[in-house]
């Protein structure tokens, strides 16, 4: 490695570990929230927790596809 790699890897790292972290928390909101919505709120049960776990990682995403587009509309050549 060379010193401007060597340099900068702990920086990367970091935020690594801070984006998993985001990710934990996040994926761990999204499946309470959904399970408790659909087993106690809307009275699926035990199969509510079921579904909760399934669906749980379609609206990340969703919300990652729509990023996706808009960075893909703001970096496009027709665009600048």
């Amino acid at each position: 490695m060379d010193d401007k790699t060597s340099e900068q890897l702990p920086a990367v790292l970091a935020f690594a570990q801070d984006v998993s972290d985001v990710s934990l928390i996040d994926a761990f909101i999204m499946r309470m929230g959904l399970a408790w919505l659909l087993a106690a709120s809307l009275g699926c049960g035990f199969i509510g927790i079921y579904a909760a776990q399934a669906a749980a990682p379609v609206p990340p995403a969703l919300i990652g596809f729509a990023y996706l587009r808009l960075w893909a509309r703001r970096n496009s050549p027709a665009h600048q």
